[in-house]
């Protein structure tokens, strides 16, 4: 498939040219302004792996591998959305999961108004330079370690000018400044006085008269007085038969004349060791080495021959062997860890890949320790090897069958969300219409029985449901918990006024206080805090007949920045058995469990609370008496607001809440549109918001909004996630458009909808709505949310968003 998108020359022929040309030549992509792909050439395909129908409309995400950090595609992302072009060597993964190295551009295309409407990326396969460029920067730092361990410099004497040269490491053997200006007679001089001197004069005489070269260890006296050995090698250059020049290298070997004669004189003990090796050899079935790396003398014993499939005569003593078999892909790690080895960084302990003669692969496990000197220079590494290749497949197959125990884990969470929303509602329905039943007249007094033990059982019903998918969420490790600012004397004032109703028709008492010394404003997930209260007053509410239901605040400890908060709920309930409290926190336990079963419920609601609160670094637990009350406790640390002041003395307790009638007005007028397909749930939404004294139209999905938005003018927008045609996301993106008209790009949207995942709202923050509604929507809760999009509100739009944010 040619490349259709790129705008190149304004002359056809030159255009379909140079379109070819980067069709054959180069990888190309282009993705909308979200970023998603909208195509991809040949070439593309070719090097990803893909098939063009699973790239198109999916990002880059699919491609990206594990080398980059969130900043670095934070960086690219804020390059590109200036309008700038961005250019960097990038990692990518194909669809087998193998890496390969691009040198990508991404380049906006902007149209007249200075917009972008999309981004062009091309990419230069540069994964083979890579791979060079790594090896050899490896090669050059071994090489360069290798010389600083060797201690090896060169030098070069012009015979007719008798100008002498030492490189700088040689100066650095023998200890002399580096400006030093060495001549012939001074530096044989640096030789020990007698045999050592005399031979050195005698080798560079004979050289210059006959030409030659020469390989000798000898002794050297340095400038500070210290006594080496020295490997001096030299040859000669001869013109015409005349000798015109000496060269050659000058190596310390002093070490490894002291390491050779440690070695010998530690041969009993490491005979003692290569002993206790074959011991391990022979009961674990592994194989042993030992490789001298002065010498580059490597042995192995039969069992490491029977692991690489080699015969004794076949085997070569040196370190090759190793590097030849291993796999291509695990050679530049393997020399690194063996590198990392040597230099006293860590032991060798990697699992390689072998090839074996036959062409079969092989894992082997290779573990060495490094034996050094007196003096910390390695000497020799010794080894075992044992084939790792059934173990191996076997931790595969593990990680296989832990990917599909996730995969149903997740299947079976995805499936309980679904059934939560498909259950939210036809519940928004009944719950709705039922509360509009209650405010209509006439009603008897039995017809409104009837009517509120309806709303009653969905609300059972909606909590029974929450509860069912929090335990989903806990044990699939997916609950999320935020850190928000909160006041906590209002979040509680807030809490009693909500219980008071309930505590007003149980015919009982409630409280809430907050101890005097406790800050006002903390960070913490207020959700989940209220949702741990709400179940354990819940459950006080459930065993008490008579008396009353306090809730207390206390202050555990604080060091300014934190506070250790206690929570408890005391009630005069019927009290509970100490067997009872030992597993009441378990998940479907109850504590009435006779078969009159006097009080209902699914037991998952204290179990949850202990769950959130250890989520929450807390502990929960109870303390009763039958027939005498529970006090159900927990204890949370949250971090103190920065210069925060402690309040006022004061009583502590919340005044009493005295709500009003369930119809209330709002604030303003409004003309709204409600999005929604589900005609009961149209109804409901039509009577609150008439009942509000608010004018509505109402649209089946995304595209009639989008009809009704361009023909009428509206202050507000009810938006329903779900819909055929088009979604409420889709519908908002379109509102939210750079393209779309000014008249309706900014208007308030509120989503409404049955999914109640922390995930849900966060997306519907992101594609631009400005507020969230949860079905099954109640009256009160859509005129709260509804008074605070009023035009005297007071505050921005985006004041007002970052409110909806924090709640």
């Amino acid at each position: 498939m040619g490349f259709d998108s790129l705008a190149i020359s304004a002359n056809p022929q030159r255009e379909a040219a140079l379109r070819k040309a980067i069709d054959s030549h180069v990888i190309v992509s282009v993705t909308d302004r979200e970023g998603k792909l909208t195509n991809v050439n040949d070439n593309f395909l070719a090097i990803s792996g893909y098939e063009r129908s699973a790239l198109i409309g999916n990002d880059y995400g699919v491609l990206h591998s594990a080398r980059h950090s969130k900043a670095f595609w934070g960086g690219m992302f804020q390059v590109i959305s200036k309008g700038d072009s961005w250019r960097q060597t990038v990692c990518n993964i194909d669809k087998s999961g193998k890496e390969f190295w691009v040198d990508a551009t991404i380049t906006p295309t902007i149209d007249d108004s200075g917009s972008i409407v999309e981004y062009v990326t091309i990419w230069t396969d540069v994964t083979e330079l890579k791979i060079k460029k790594d090896r050899l920067d490896l090669k050059i730092k071994q090489e360069e370690i290798m010389s600083e361990m060797a201690h090896v410099g060169t030098w070069q004497l012009d015979v007719a000018t008798q100008h002498l040269e030492w490189s700088a490491m040689t100066k650095q053997v023998h200890e002399v400044e580096p400006d030093y200006e060495p001549v012939l007679a001074t530096a044989i001089n640096f030789y020990k006085e007698g045999e050592h001197r005399n031979r050195i004069e005698r080798i560079v005489k004979e050289a210059i008269a006959n030409g030659g070269t020469w390989d000798e260890e000898l002794q050297i006296v340095t400038a500070r007085g210290r006594t080496l050995w020295v490997r001096a090698m030299g040859m000669t250059e001869l013109i015409d038969g005349q000798c015109v020049r000496l060269y050659g290298a000058f190596q310390d070997i002093d070490q490894k004349k002291r390491a050779l004669d440690e070695l010998a004189a530690n041969e009993a003990s490491l005979k003692v060791t290569v002993d206790r090796f074959k011991l391990a050899q022979r009961t674990g079935k592994f194989g042993v080495w030992d490789w001298n790396l002065i010498t580059d003398n490597l042995q192995w014993d039969d069992r490491m021959l029977d692991l690489f499939a080699i015969s004794r005569n076949e085997f070569k003593e040196n370190s090759d062997i190793f590097f030849e078999r291993l796999h291509s892909e695990d050679r530049a790690r393997a020399e690194l860890e063996v590198a990392a080895a040597l230099s006293g960084e860590k032991n060798l302990n990697g699992l390689y890949r072998f090839v074996m003669p036959n062409g079969s692969i092989r894992h082997i496990r290779v573990m060495a320790e490094v034996k050094r000197s007196s003096d910390g220079k390695p000497t020799r590494m010794i080894g075992v090897n044992w084939d790792a290749t059934e173990h191996k497949n076997l931790n595969e197959s593990l990680v296989a069958l832990a990917h599909k125990a996730e995969a149903a884990n997740d299947a079976k969470t995805d499936f309980l969300a679904n059934m939560s929303h498909e259950i939210r509602t036809p519940l928004n329905g009944i719950i709705g219409m039922t509360s509009l039943l209650l405010d209509s007249k006439p009603l008897t007094d039995e017809q409104r029985e009837y009517a509120k033990i309806t709303v009653s059982c969905g609300e059972s019903l909606i909590s029974l449901v929450d509860d069912i998918l929090d335990v989903s969420k806990i044990e699939a490790g997916k609950i999320e918990l935020e850190s928000e600012e909160f006041n906590l004397r209002e979040f509680m004032n807030d809490f009693a006024a909500i219980h008071l109703i309930e505590a007003d028709t149980k015919a009982i008492g409630f409280s809430c206080e907050v101890s005097s010394d406790i800050p006002n404003r903390f960070y913490g997930d207020i959700g989940r805090l209220h949702q741990v209260l709400t179940n354990l007053v819940a459950n006080a509410f459930k065993f008490t007949k008579k008396g009353a239901v306090r809730v207390n605040a206390n202050l555990e400890s604080s060091d300014g920045s934190e506070s250790t908060l206690r929570f408890s709920v005391r009630d005069s309930g019927i009290g509970i058995s100490k067997d009872a409290c030992n597993q009441l926190f378990e998940k479907f336990t109850q504590a009435d469990t006779s078969t009159t079963r006097n009080y209902g419920g699914t037991g998952l609601g204290l179990a949850i609370s202990k769950q959130l609160v250890e989520l929450m670094n807390g502990e929960i637990g109870v303390k009763s008496t039958p027939g005498q009350g529970s006090e159900f406790w927990f204890i949370i640390k949250l971090p103190v607001r920065a210069h925060e002041k402690m309040p006022a003395p004061m009583s502590g307790r919340i005044a009493p809440f005295k709500p009003g009638a369930e119809t209330r007005y709002a604030k303003w007028k409004a003309r709204i549109l409600v999005v929604e397909d589900n005609q009961v749930n149209q109804i409901v939404a039509k009577e609150f918001l008439m009942k509000m004294g608010h004018e509505l139209e109402i649209a089946n999905d995304g595209l009639e909004a989008l009809v009704l938005l361009e023909a009428q003018s509206f202050d507000l927008v009810l938006m329903d996630l779900q819909m055929p045609r088009m979604s409420g996301i889709e519908a908002t993106l379109k509102i939210r458009s750079a393209t779309s008209p000014s008249s309706y790009r900014n208007i308030p949207i509120i989503a409404m909808t049955a999914h109640v995942e922390l995930s849900d709202k966060k997306r519907c923050l992101e594609v631009g709505m400005d507020d969230f509604l949860t079905k099954p929507v109640k009256f009160t809760a859509m005129a709260c949310v509804l008074d605070r999009w009023a035009p005297d509100e007071g505050g921005t739009i985006e004041e007002r968003k970052l409110e909806t944010h924090s709640e």
